[in-house]
């Protein structure tokens, strides 16, 4: 079982927090022991001057992070054949003419 509940087996919190460990480790190196709010603030200024530049990596990574990223949806289609020649080995076999019957003693 995850150890912050979800799905037993989804490690996806895990792979987010080995980025953010990362992150905080590159920051340790660059600033010192002492790496900051102020550093990150730092390092976002140095964003957003990248977005107004027009970098369009640094805008994606900019609207996914106020935003989320979009959700990406899938869909698929699934084609059932059922051969209804032996009406007794086929599940529910009879239903329509069963519903047709029971319509019929209503009127």
């Amino acid at each position: 079982m995850a150890d912050r509940g979800g799905q037993p087996g989804n490690t996806n919190a895990t792979k987010n927090r080995v980025w953010s460990l990362a992150i905080e480790k590159a920051l340790k190196l660059e600033y010192g022991r002492k790496a900051t709010l102020d550093n990150l603030i730092e390092l976002a200024k140095e964003l957003i001057t990248l977005c107004k530049g027009g970098d369009l990596g640094s805008l994606k990574e900019l609207g996914d992070r106020m935003e989320g990223k979009a959700h990406q949806s899938v869909s698929s289609k699934i084609d059932i054949v059922v051969d209804v020649r032996n009406s007794e080995e086929v599940p529910f076999a009879g239903i329509r003419e069963k519903a047709e019957k029971a319509k019929e003693k209503v009127h």
